[in-house]
């Protein structure tokens, strides 16, 4: 699937020049693009490496003269690194889930499940979790009881959420994320030589070892709207109240 220089154009409102039919199937760097590639080169420092490649198209910056780089068309957006935005969402061929839900996943009866979600190969959702319309779950996820995620929510492969987590609409979690585990928190019945340290600034005294008693984590995690969680990323629940992430944050 491509789009032409003109769709590329007009999505990012940028002007266009040239042969404005011409197909773009992917974005490449300047010495790397092929005929088929949109080359962004949108500075003049990388205008050399135009001639390194084999682009017939090209990001350029304003009032560069593109015919004089043998191109048959240029996109010439007003803020660059904005642009970038704009035309990788509109090249990302994504991750090829497909759509419904996969035979192999498990989904509680209690579950509630918005219209267009899918549900990828193996994924669990559990008892009394909300999974809004539009969502995807990818493969292998884990979704605990009571989880809330809003509508648009987009988890990648091997995510996993814990109980009564709260998360937006909107969100993107990338692979391996875990969310709701428990905070690492411990006490021991009598105070410990860690205590005695932290009032003495070093000295533990006389305290004697004795075993850690684990402080469980009431609070579960509330997550807003527009909020993408990078690889690996592990945010543990609150002791007493939720941990909280606010709208818009980007966490990696």
């Amino acid at each position: 699937m491509g789009y032409t220089v003109a769709e590329i154009a007009e999505t990012l409102g940028a002007d266009a020049a040239g042969d404005t039919s011409f197909v773009i199937r992917r974005a490449a760097e300047p010495q790397m693009a092929t005929e088929g590639d949109l080359a962004l080169a949108m500075s003049p420092k990388y205008a050399a490496a135009l001639s390194e490649g084999e682009a017939r198209a090209a990001m350029l910056w304003p009032g560069a003269d593109w015919q004089a780089m043998g191109l048959v068309a240029a996109i010439f957006p007003q803020r660059p690194r904005f642009a970038m935005s704009g035309t990788t969402r509109l090249l990302d061929p994504g991750q090829g889930f497909g759509t419904g839900i996969h035979p192999s996943a498990i989904i509680d009866p209690t579950a509630t499940l918005g219209a267009d979600v899918h549900v990828g190969p193996l994924a669990i959702i559990s008892a009394g979790a909300t999974i809004g319309e539009g969502s995807v779950i990818g493969p292998h996820c884990f979704v605990g009881a009571d989880v809330q995620l809003g509508p648009a929510a987009y988890l990648r492969e091997q995510v996993s959420i814990g109980a009564r987590v709260t998360i937006g609409a909107r969100c993107i979690i990338q692979p391996g994320a875990r969310i709701g585990g428990d905070g690492f928190s411990f006490v021991t019945a009598e105070p410990s030589t860690v205590e005695a340290a932290r009032k003495s600034l070093g000295d533990q005294g006389e305290a004697e070892a004795q075993p850690w008693i684990k402080i469980h984590s009431l609070g579960a995690v509330t997550i807003g709207d527009d909020v993408e969680i990078g690889m690996g990323c592990t945010i543990d629940c609150g002791t007493v109240r939720d941990t909280s992430i606010g709208n818009n944050t980007k966490l990696d």
